[in-house]
């Protein structure tokens, strides 16, 4: 018997390649420069979007569903050094002169992790095992004069007892969009995602 802790899920955080999935609320019309370089104006209303931020390339993604005539909108928006995207906890901050963009990008990122009661189970497993194998070995009368011995691995496939619990990570994100001259809010951005790791804490024998 076996006592370990073994993850065999990885839980999602915003700074990784994964999306976010949530509502942008346009206040009041809001100006954006596409990844095209165009100043684009998405009007009044709520889209569904989906947002993440590469830590390697250091780039904020923004995708705003049927937020042009029915025609998603993409911005990048690239985060200077200096400032950075909190991995886990923590908040942000984002000037119109950093980004590129008319307009402040402010937020704050969430994690909260929950963990359900061990459970135990038999389940399905396999495992190698050495075999001795005896070939005859015939003379020229066809004849059996011998018995060579060999080994041969094979896998053969039981069951085992193992105990585990889940481990439930909800990240999520809010934002706002400021406009620097008056601080009026212009558009909210907030959205979560959740994983689920399965930490498995004992593994019994295979048979």
């Amino acid at each position: 018997m076996k006592r370990i802790l073994s993850v065999v899920a990885v839980a999602f955080a915003l700074v990784s390649c994964g999306d976010l999935d949530g509502v942008l609320n346009v206040v009041s019309a809001l100006n954006v420069v596409n990844k095209d370089g165009k100043v684009v104006t998405v009007p009044q209303g709520s889209y569904n979007s989906e947002f993440s931020f590469n830590q390697e390339k250091r780039e904020l993604k923004i995708k705003i569903r049927d937020a042009m005539n029915g025609d998603d909108l993409k911005v990048t928006l690239k985060v200077p050094a200096g400032s950075s995207i909190p991995q886990n906890n923590g908040s942000f901050s984002l000037q119109s002169t950093q980004i590129g963009q008319a307009w402040n990008l402010k937020g704050v990122v969430r994690t909260s992790i929950t963990q359900s009661l061990e459970q135990s189970l038999t389940e399905n497993c396999n495992y190698r095992v050495q075999v001795v194998y005896y070939a005859p070995v015939y003379n020229q009368y066809g004849q059996i004069i011998r018995y060579d011995r060999y080994y041969r691995y094979e896998t053969r496939y039981g069951y085992r007892q193992v105990s585990y619990y889940d481990r439930v990570s909800t990240v999520s994100s809010e934002s706002e969009f400021i406009d620097p001259q008056t601080g009026n809010r212009l558009a909210e951005l907030s959205g979560n995602d959740t994983a689920t790791e399965r930490v498995y804490s004992y593994y019994g024998q295979c048979y």
